[in-house]
């Protein structure tokens, strides 16, 4: 069972609770990791036994060559061979040692690489399948911001559980030593572990939930800086003289979080003193013993030399042990948020049995559909009702917060409907197959996206099934008014556009819609959505461009929203909405004669339409 943040972050007394939790992704992470590359977690395992074993068979040679050594300073040269037999077997040893740790290290690269790769694709993945209103809310990217990167924590838990695992042979075999010399040198050494365990594992623990205190603040410090650092605010914040007003609201942010890692990492500093103090005493009486029992005459040279080193060996071993399951706890704690975000619901596409028709005959049909936002009362759209005939080119008009956009964005099934339903062809778009709907319809958003790709790319993402017929994309481009430009640089199509990568051209923006609106048109499908796609252009360039658009989207239904009234004049109706009803509906004429929403609107932009205004009202229209 996973655990959200919250509840992790209110159970901090159900240790048990707890280190269960652990052991549950400790046994996920070790599945997900062996469906990966079960050849390579195995050779990590062989890796670590082999390295667990090398510490104790070092430790008998120099039992060994400090006893032959001994021997040989008291009998002199006869005696040399077996120093130097056992000195030669000790540096094949150590040979072999470094080479081991290589060989693990690059296994180690390589399963971390493979694994990242797995995760982040995952994140990606499920990344492009949340339903996008739970991309509307802040808890969603406070929750991704977490796991940002997280996806390496995954392949260091393993690191950490094959360390231990590497460490506890190698301690059990060491202490097997040990307690044959006498049974208080292994006692006192296992000692060591126990308080140094505990400060870890809660130190970890207050650095989760400072995490997840912190990180809507860290969010917003990461914010102010893309602020102050981005092309396109730079202009902006110039003008406005704004960089010093942000620089002190991301350095109050910054110090903010800053003090409360400050005073966390002193308390940790404290408590990992009074360990090593503790563990300062215990080696201390330990060697003391040592001592003891070499005045008893029961131990050699040999044994006494080979003990200390013993002594430092799982002193270090004992350290690292309480510091990794330290971090698995810490990491287990960490990796929640991965996990929580890789099983949040995904778009539903149960139910969906119903293919897009071939041809649409009775178009759309919008019935008493309403929407609001999750965990908000007030109603975005409501009891709207629209009948679109296939063919049909319908303008949405409105002010801003009317409701355009998010009609659309239900048309889309990007929202789904609170109340009501959206019909195509008598079906309800929600049992149409998801990718198949979004298939046939093309979309051109006001915040569309200026892809830092090859101007040929710019427009072959609009249908990649299609990205390489590039007669198609010629087309595109001269529909969408950007092969003459397109021409004139340097490399034509192949030509970089943006200025994220070298070698790029940047574009006005009304160049960057041009290239967007040239995507649409390569989609080419039976309906089309174009929501305020004009908005850089001046209304000229954007009435040319909506005559184009009617000529073009000939015998395709058609819908755009503008708030620019004059280009909606060609339109076959205009559906005008206010605080998410539809208020008003006909086409210009009737709306203007009307004398309603829409001819306020339109005399509120008359300074834009003087001449068409009075065409309109002499009669030109009529």
């Amino acid at each position: 069972m996973m655990l959200n943040d919250k509840e992790l972050q209110s159970t901090g007394t159900d240790k048990i609770r707890k280190y269960k939790l652990t052991l549950q992704y400790i046994k996920r992470m070790l599945l997900i990791v062996w469906s990966i590359d079960p050849f390579l977690l195995c050779t990590t395992l062989l890796l670590r036994i082999s390295q667990a074993l090398i510490p104790v068979l070092q430790t008998w040679l120099t039992l060994q060559l400090v006893n032959q050594i001994t021997l040989l300073l008291e009998k002199g040269s006869p005696y040399i061979l077996n120093p130097l037999s056992t000195l030669l077997l000790q540096l094949l040893v150590f040979m072999a040692s470094a080479g081991i740790k290589a060989c693990d290290r690059y296994v180690l690269s390589k399963l971390r690489i493979r694994t990242q790769y797995h995760f982040d694709q995952l994140i990606a993945e499920k990344s492009s399948k949340i339903p996008l209103i739970h991309m509307e809310s802040s808890d969603y990217y406070d929750h991704f911001y977490r796991i940002s990167g997280n996806s390496v924590r995954v392949i260091n838990l393993i690191d950490n559980v094959f360390s231990i695992l590497q460490n506890t042979v190698m301690l059990f075999s060491m202490l097997i030593l040990m307690a044959a010399v006498h049974w208080g040198l292994a006692l006192g050494v296992l000692l060591l572990i126990i308080p140094s365990l505990i400060v870890n594992i809660t130190m970890g623990n207050l650095r989760y939930r400072q995490m997840l205190e912190q990180t809507p603040v860290e969010r917003k410090t990461g914010y102010l800086l893309d602020l102050l650092s981005s092309r396109l605010t730079a202009k902006e914040l110039r003008s406005f003289n704004l960089s010093k007003y942000f620089i002190d609201r991301w350095s109050k942010l910054f110090w903010k979080n800053g003090y409360e890692k400050l005073y966390l990492e002193k308390k940790t500093s404290v408590s990992v003193f009074v360990v090593d103090a503790f563990g300062i005493l215990v080696t201390g009486t330990v060697m003391i013993l040592l001592i003891w029992l070499g005045a008893l005459g029961k131990l050699t040279m040999g044994a006494y030399v080979a003990m200390t080193q013993t002594l430092t060996t799982v002193q270090r071993g004992l350290e690292d042990i309480a510091f990794r399951m330290a971090a698995i706890y810490e990491d287990s704690l960490f990796s929640n948020p991965l996990f929580t975000f890789l099983e949040l619901p995904e778009e539903d596409h149960d139910g969906r049995v119903f293919s897009f028709p071939n041809q649409i005959l009775k178009g759309i049909q919008v019935r008493n559909l309403s929407f609001k936002y999750p965990k908000q009362n007030v109603k975005v759209l409501e009891d709207v009702n629209i009948h679109i005939n296939q063919g049909e080119k319908i303008a949405i008009v409105g002010e801003n917060g009317s409701g355009k956009t998010t009609l659309i964005k239900c048309l889309l099934g990007l929202y789904p409907a609170t109340e009501g339903e959206i019909l195509i062809d008598d079906i309800d778009i929600r049992q149409i197959n998801l990718t198949e709907l979004r298939n046939h319809i093309t979309v051109l958003y006001q915040d569309f996206v200026q892809y830092q790709f090859s101007a040929e790319e710019n427009i072959g993402v609009g249908r990649v099934d299609k990205m390489m017929d590039k007669e198609m994309i010629f087309r595109a481009a001269e529909k969408g008014g950007v092969l003459d430009f397109i021409k004139d640089l340097k490399l034509g199509f192949d030509t970089q556009l943006g200025p994220y990568f070298s070698g790029g051209v940047e574009l006005s923006l009304g160049q960057w819609q041009k290239m967007a609106i040239s995507r649409a048109f390569f989609r080419d499908a039976p309906i089309v959505i174009l929501d305020e796609p004009t908005a850089a252009l001046d209304p000229l360039a954007e009435a040319a461009i909506f005559d184009q658009f009617m000529t073009l989207s000939k015998g395709k239904t058609a819908i755009f929203i503008s708030h620019r009234l004059g280009s909606c004049r060609n339109a076959d109706r205009i559906i005008v909405m206010k605080e998410g009803k539809i208020v008003e509906s006909g086409n210009h004429n009737e709306l203007i004669h009307l004398q309603g929403e829409y001819h306020r609107m339109f005399q509120a932009q008359s300074k834009w339409y003087v001449q068409e205004e009075k065409a309109e009202f002499s009669g030109e229209f009529r």
